[in-house]
Parts: structure tokens; sequence; C-alpha cells
């Protein structure tokens, strides 16, 4: 990614990987007008300049010119319990403006989605550790026995997949939030959108459960999950940070060298420590009993 401006604006130049598929870039470059037509209150990189293609060493590489957000990213500051409310209900708003979006790029297999936990157990192996084996062991478990039964209730769409707080823009002259980096689109389940959002939340913070309730109950003030969704959340979130850690271990043994490979992975790793030692079927309730309570004042 390249920032140039001329005299009044800023524009950023993606150059794509030669190896990314077209129908993953149409995805995102799709995604992007279909959720500016449905609001105007999501700050996006709209497209200035369409594809350009680049060729180098008998490579073709695509890139495009995006418009600048101007803004910083959400965890670039402290956030108090209400900022963690409106990035909920912001999340919830993406969701919502997604909904009937359709796009044949968005069903492939790929390594950050859920869905995909055998890539989980082929990697595995690449941890060192046995102790931290047995921790990503313990939440496949625990995705097997909670998730897989339910994920057939589950509803299906195309998400971001990447609503992480480092994806996030606030821009505090408009009073509005932003989101980049769509390459992650993928065609899923609904709940892994706020899901992946509570897995980044949860990294380096004291207050997680606080962090987490308070995020996910702006999002359902904007987007109501299902019951079944919400049994399946906390879940998804620890499988998500197994993806992370294995991801980081596999990519470890490949480019030694490469350190933004591993950026995350010593923080999801004591953050699923913190889960392992938690009781996920209480949070589970709790977070059922919070939905009873909502749905009630709702219907009120």
């Amino acid at each position: 990614n390249f920032l140039f401006s001329n005299n009044s604006k800023k524009y950023i130049l993606k150059i794509f990987n030669h190896a990314e598929d077209i129908s993953v870039i149409k995805l995102q470059l799709d995604a992007v007008n279909y959720i500016s037509k449905k609001s105007v209150n999501i700050l996006l990189p709209n497209i200035k300049e369409g594809f350009v293609e680049i060729r180098k060493n008998g490579k073709i590489f695509r890139a495009i010119v995006y418009e600048y957000i101007e803004g910083y990213f959400f965890y670039e500051k402290i956030s108090d319990e209400q900022q963690y409310q409106k990035l909920g209900k912001f999340i919830g708003k993406i969701s919502s403006a997604l909904v009937g979006f359709q796009n044949s790029g968005s069903k492939r297999i790929f390594e950050w989605d859920v869905q995909n936990i055998d890539l989980i157990y082929q990697r595995i192996k690449y941890i060192n550790s046995r102790n931290d084996k047995n921790i990503v062991n313990h939440f496949l478990n625990e995705y097997e026995n909670n998730v897989i039964p339910n994920k057939h209730k589950l509803r299906m769409s195309i998400i971001h997949n990447d609503c992480n707080d480092h994806n996030i823009i606030v821009n505090e002259k408009k009073n509005l939030l932003g989101i980049i980096d769509f390459g992650d689109m993928v065609y899923s389940f609904q709940v892994l959108e706020p899901a992946v959002c509570m897995a980044y939340l949860a990294l380096n913070k004291k207050n997680i459960k606080d962090v987490l309730f308070t995020f996910l109950k702006g999002y359902q003030s904007y987007f109501s999950l299902q019951k079944i969704e919400i049994k399946c959340i906390i879940y998804m979130v620890c499988i998500r940070l197994c993806i992370t850690v294995t991801m980081a271990a596999w990519r470890k043994s490949i480019f030694p060298n490469n350190t933004y490979l591993t950026i995350s992975e010593s923080s999801a790793w004591a953050t699923l420590k913190y889960f392992k030692n938690e009781n996920l079927n209480e949070w589970t309730n709790h977070l059922l009993k919070i939905h009873d309570q909502e749905e009630h004042l709702t219907k009120a």
C-alpha cells in the first residue's frame, strides 16, 4: 500500500499480490460498492481508479487507487465502555449492510475461516510446546462439542471476516467509523463477523469479559443474533485465536525471519490461556440471559 496526495486529497495505491485470484479482488470491490449504496454512514475505501496491471519479472500485479479515509485506527486510543459499544453497533451496521450480498468469489476454502478446522489439526505439529498443543486441542474439542452439532442451524452469509481494531478507522471530525481491508471476505457463519472482532478485542486486555460483553451488546442492538448463534460465539472466538497461533507456528517454519507474520502470536497465546481457565458455559449462559432481556425489552 502506498499513500500519495495532491494539493487537496489523499489516495491509497494498493498493489495486490500476484498470486491473488482475480475473483477475490472483484469480491472486495463489489462488496465496497454494495455497502456504499446501502449506507452513507460507513466510511469506505471507495475506488478512485480501477484495475491497472503492472508487469514485473514476468509476473502480473493488479493495482487499484482508493480514496484515503481520514482518521486514526481504533486500537490507537484507549477506549471506554461507550466506545466498545459504539464499535459493536458499527460492526452490526456492516452486517446489516451486507445482507443480500452475493458473489461467487466468496465461496472458497480460506485459512482464516473457522469452518476449516482441518487446517488447525494439520498445523498443530508446528507448535513446539506440548502444553500449547494441549491448549489448542482443548478448544478444538470445545468447538467439536458445541458448534459442529449445531452448524447446520447457523445462518450463512458473506462476511468481512477481519473486523479487527486495526482495520477500523475513527473519524472524529465526521463522528463516523470506517473499515478497510476486505481481502479476507468469505461465505461463512454470520455470527463469525462479531466473533472475529471479539477475538482481536480480547488481546492485551485486563477486563476481557467486560469488553466483549459490551461490544456484543452494541452489535446486538443493531443486528440481532439468534440464540443458537450466541451459544456458538465464544467457541468461535477461541477457534479464531487457535487459527492465529497455528498459522504463526506454520509460517515461522517457512519464513523464520519475517516477524510480521507472528505479530499477534504472543498475545493470542495469552488470551487462549485466559479462556482455558474460564467456564465458557457460564459465559454462554450469561450472554443468553442478556439476549433474553434485550428481546423482552424490544417486545415490550
